[in-house]
């Protein structure tokens, strides 16, 4: 399976979540900074629409230049409550995460969200909770370049997540 096939995959299991919230709870995080345990407790029953490496996941294409020229998350889930983009979703099979260990697509990503949404929004009405997230094999998480990267992002940005409350996520995807 290549990296795409992950990618469209997860994005079909999302899709029909959409209909079936409950199902969001079968996509369980192996490790987050957060007390959820699976896509369901931060998104609930909150309707939601999946972007699938699409360049219309930025509304504001010009904002933030220099970080998100260039750069798609393979899944946003934006929410149809607020408008706003809510979860940023990475897959991988083996490459690395791209640019270098300081200024990661994770870090973007995580910038991106916290620039452009609100922990809160407006309406004053409950939204999808904000969520950084790798999905890869977890032979991915144990190569030692890709366990660093990401374990530097957690250990620099994983209190400016929390303080705001974004969740940073790993989902374990089979190998196969």
């Amino acid at each position: 399976m290549t990296e795409k096939d992950f990618e469209i995959k997860l994005c079909k299991h999302l899709r029909t979540a959409a209909s079936t919230p409950s199902v969001l709870s079968e996509v369980r995080f192996s490790k987050a900074s957060t007390t959820a345990e699976s896509l369901y407790d931060l998104i609930q029953d909150i309707p939601y629409e999946v972007i699938e490496d699409d360049s219309r996941w930025n509304p504001f294409p010009k904002l933030m230049i220099d970080l998100t020229a260039g750069v798609t998350p393979d899944i946003v889930l934006r929410s149809k409550i607020s408008g706003q983009n809510r979860i940023y979703i990475e897959v991988k099979k083996k490459r690395r995460l791209g640019y270098g260990r300081a200024d990661s697509q994770v870090l973007r990503y995580l910038l991106h969200l916290l620039a452009t949404t609100q922990r809160y929004p407006v309406s004053n009405s409950k939204d999808i909770r904000r969520a950084v997230i790798v999905a890869a094999p977890t032979s991915w998480f144990h190569r030692t370049a890709n366990a660093e990267v990401w374990a530097y992002f957690i250990a620099t940005h994983g209190e400016l997540a929390s303080a705001f409350d974004v969740t940073l996520g790993e989902i374990h995807l089979p190998e196969s």
